[in-house]
């Protein structure tokens, strides 16, 4: 299983069981909606023809790039099972305070937003900003420091496609664990 499906299989299960009402609680992300077939967004794949079009690159068998989306991110979309389980986008970590604008003009306050501590290899201690919406069908997370320290992302995860994935992986490992 790809290193993005864990990811998102742990970061989901742990927000899939607060459904709470949310009237902005988005129907699509970036064109594409969750918990259906990516083909249903009505993107192209990638050509090797210039164009100014937003486009799908397959870079795996359950990940895709959307490319030339106006956005200050790299946007990529992940599948389970043959529907869209999520999307993630990674923008610099000097884009993350606009984001977070931008996040809340469109889907109102988060119903968490806190702060912690984040530590690199040296000692040095920096500030991590995390925030959470959460819906019925949908869940977003957003943390000013993710895979280093230059660098935030939002995920929106279909919370019923992170559930059907970790409970997935919760049989798996049992499984694995009964032949120790």
């Amino acid at each position: 299983m790809s290193r993005n499906l864990v990811a998102f299989a742990l970061t989901a299960a742990t927000i899939c069981a607060n459904a709470q009402t949310w009237p902005l609680e988005p129907e699509k992300v970036v064109g594409i909606r969750l918990g259906v077939p990516l083909s249903e967004s009505g993107y192209p794949e990638c050509s090797g023809t210039p164009s100014n079009e937003p486009c799908l690159e397959r870079r795996g068998p359950s990940l895709s790039r959307l490319h030339r989306t106006g956005l200050q991110a790299t946007v990529n979309v992940l599948e389970y099972e043959g529907v869209v389980g999520g999307i993630t986008m990674t923008m610099p970590h000097t884009q993350f305070e606009e984001f977070v604008r931008t996040m809340i003009e469109r889907y109102g306050g988060p119903q968490e937003d806190k702060l912690s501590q984040v530590q690199n290899r040296l000692g040095a201690i920096f500030s991590n900003r995390q925030l959470r919406w959460s819906g019925v069908k949908i869940s977003i997370t957003m943390n000013e420091r993710y895979s280093d320290l230059d660098t935030s992302v939002v995920h929106f995860f279909d919370k019923s496609v992170a559930a059907s994935l970790a409970r997935k992986n919760r049989e798996r490992a049992k499984s694995e664990a009964s032949k120790l």
